[in-house]
């Protein structure tokens, strides 16, 4: 070999080491923005984000985790501003309002062949997906104490009865008292359409039963109108109260805490007509129409991620919710005891949350007009119109704000 083909041969091999070399072929990393509101459970979705941006390198995600009662100003706002995240975690309910969010529609080949069928109803509307459904549950269920009672009670006339009966050594139901969540589920006994498509019906005889039902169980001391959020939570836990109903997301710390004496029942009857809690979902949602973005890619990458079977098979250990994934599902149920029979089968009779704008509507509406009545303000006429005219006004600014996009 003579020296000018050398010197040529090693002219092409530089060039093409050049053009091999990380430094010439490094792409900028895409920078997504995830949301949520998941305070309890965020170290558990900080470590998926860890560890997919692990496996792809070129991605890199910044997570916000946001008070659950300011997300939704807070992403309308940086919607309007034009600075909105890529990504979102929010409850299914919210779709009702999805057009504030300008919400990226789903497309078919984003959702897993292995989703539950059931997670459609929280993903669509008018027949498009706006969101991937990552857990589901978010149900009431009625948890005692074994060392207090030993048979719980099947409807609203027994547990009043046992309350009679254990007044004098124990406080009776821990119960979040004036959550609007926990007062839904006892107005679906009396009316369950109160808020779905077209029809907002507050201002019902419905509703006046319901309020008059939640003040005569403080009067007959099943309810103790000083037990709140926390001690829902903790008081029960001590032994001071005989019942709790709660959320789902406490099953597996209630479970750690009382061990054998934690029992699980479902909701009871009220004159025959059962307590119904609601369900839902948690989605993953895409504002601004990020999906058309030239981020779509990294967007799809992260989608498929969270859909997988070996984070769903995490899910319920790390949050208590169930996981949208079929045969994730079919494992837990296998592997859960009694209890989380118990547990299960009051998902399945609980209530799909609609996520229509009615629904978004009234949950302030109903908080507020709750505790104007148990505080003797307003009555339970009274107390059932302001939930309709604030509701409705709630409505109508939802309407506003849908028709200004």
């Amino acid at each position: 070999m003579n020296i000018k083909t050398s010197v040529l041969l090693s002219l092409f091999s530089l060039c093409i080491g050049l053009l091999w070399s990380p430094w010439v072929v490094s792409q900028p990393k895409v920078e997504l923005n995830l949301w949520h509101s998941q305070g309890y459970t965020q170290a558990f979705w900080q470590s998926l984000v860890d560890e997919f941006t692990e496996k792809q390198p070129d991605i890199q995600i910044q997570v916000s985790v946001i008070p659950w009662k300011t997300l939704n100003p807070s992403l309308t706002q940086s919607v309007m501003a034009g600075d909105a995240p890529e990504m979102v975690m929010f409850q299914s309910d919210n779709l009702g309002i999805k057009d504030i969010f300008k919400l990226s529609a789903v497309p078919n080949n984003w959702l897993a062949n292995s989703l539950l069928p059931e997670m459609e109803f929280f993903i669509k509307r008018q027949g498009k997906a706006y969101g991937i459904p990552l857990t589901h549950g978010n149900h009431l269920v009625l948890y005692y104490n074994k060392q207090i009672i030993k048979q719980p009670a099947m409807d609203w006339q027994q547990l009043t009865q046992q309350a009679k009966t254990l007044a004098k050594q124990y406080q009776f139901m821990a119960f979040d008292y004036y959550s609007a969540y926990g007062f839904v589920s006892f107005l679906n006994a009396f009316y369950s359409d109160f808020a779905v498509n077209n029809n907002l019906n507050l201002n019902s005889p419905h509703t006046i039963a319901a309020l008059e039902f939640f003040k005569e169980s403080t009067q007959n001391g099943v309810f103790d109108p000083e037990c709140g959020f926390i001690c829902a939570r903790e008081s029960f836990l001590t032994g001071k109260y005989a019942y709790a109903i709660n959320g789902d997301w406490e099953y597996a710390r209630m479970s750690a805490e009382l061990g054998d004496d934690l029992g699980v029942a479902l909701l009871p009857t009220v004159a025959g007509k059962r307590i119904v809690s609601m369900k839902s979902a948690l989605l993953l949602v895409f504002p601004n129409q990020s999906i058309a973005s030239s981020k779509q890619q990294a967007l799809f990458k992260f989608s498929q991620f969270l859909q997988s079977k070996t984070v769903a098979d995490r899910v319920y250990h790390k949050t208590q919710s169930m996981p949208t994934h079929s045969a994730a599902m079919q494992d837990l149920i296998k592997q859960g005891g009694q209890n989380f029979q118990w547990f299960i089968e009051q998902l399945r009779q609980s209530k799909a949350m609609p996520s229509s704008t009615e629904m978004a509507s009234v949950w302030d509406s109903i908080e507020k007009g709750l505790e104007l009545y148990i505080t003797g303000e307003l009555s339970a006429e009274q107390a059932a119109k302001y939930m309709q005219r604030r509701a409705l006004r709630e409505k109508q600014k939802i309407k506003s704000r849908n028709d200004s996009e």
